[in-house]
């Protein structure tokens, strides 16, 4: 009963911006409740008037002077639902525009959302054509999620960070892993310097991208994480990307530090294993 009565409250004195003025009830209400009270003062003043006789309904310069001494306060008080009505009017133009501006401001960030993505797309096709020779094939929506994480239709951030970087080389450092896996499962050939058993590529890993790369020995492997890297150096280029110049340059330092060393450790311990195997069986 009190939670109703208090919303009843509230919606009296609310200000509803998205119905016409007259059909809000705090309008109505600004208007309504001082009138109530000056009506009852014009009431109990003419009461008290007629009860002591000095109540006159004539039209005569004494009726009129006494109209104005005895209701100067009720007819001061008249002042007061004009001004509680402009002021509400004022506030309900107010939030009306404010309103107008969030859903104009909302529709310039799905615009530019949806501008830089269209941008984005026709750039990958550039990208494709620059690596055609290993038949790269990009996924534009996916890959667009995966980059720019922190951007959809609400909140427009064309912004890549290094962690998107770190998190790139982390995958490129995991692939390489489970590659040194592969080999301690299914052995090297130093004679031949290949696999035994063809390595296959991850590409679930690095979402929205997929392109052609045999991989039967380390060469093979180090030149697939080279051209990986090549290809997100270019989609870093992309003029969307927020200082993508430097985004990309953090990938080739990056990638010089982890991706190149670790690679090396990975190969002369493959040569090694292969070499020690090759000692026993011959």
């Amino acid at each position: 009963m009190i939670k109703k009565l208090w919303e009843w409250i509230l919606d009296l004195v609310r200000i509803h911006e998205d119905k016409a003025l007259h059909r809000n009830k705090s309008f109505w209400f600004a208007i309504g409740f001082p009138l109530f009270w000056i009506a009852l003062i014009f009431w109990v003043l003419t009461v008290e008037l007629q009860k002591s006789g000095n109540f006159d309904p004539r039209i005569t310069s004494a009726a009129l002077n006494g109209f104005v001494k005895f209701y100067a306060f009720p007819i001061t008080l008249l002042t007061l639902p004009l001004t509680f009505a402009i002021m509400i009017n004022r506030f309900h133009s107010s939030k009306q525009k404010a309103k107008s501006n969030h859903l104009v401001e909302v529709n310039n960030i799905a615009n530019n959302y949806f501008s830089h993505f269209d941008s984005f797309k026709e750039y990958t096709k550039e990208v494709e054509k620059m690596h055609k020779d290993v038949g790269l094939e990009i996924y534009a929506q996916r890959l667009y999620q995966v980059i720019f994480i922190n951007s959809n239709m609400s909140n427009f951030n064309p912004k890549v960070t290094n962690k998107h970087v770190d998190s790139l080389v982390g995958l490129m450092l995991y692939e390489l892993y489970l590659y040194k896996e592969h080999i301690d499962t299914n052995g090297y050939d130093l004679v031949e310097d290949r696999i035994i058993k063809r390595y296959r590529i991850n590409f679930q890993l690095f979402e929205g991208i997929k392109f052609d790369h045999a991989i039967n020995g380390d060469d093979d492997f180090y030149n697939y994480l080279d051209k990986l890297a090549s290809i997100y150096y270019d989609i870093f280029m992309f003029q969307g990307v927020l200082c993508g110049d430097k985004i990309a340059n953090y990938l080739q330092e990056r990638f010089a530090l982890e991706i190149e060393s670790s690679f090396k450790f990975v190969y002369v311990e493959n040569q090694a294993n292969a070499y020690l195997i090759h000692q026993k069986t011959s």
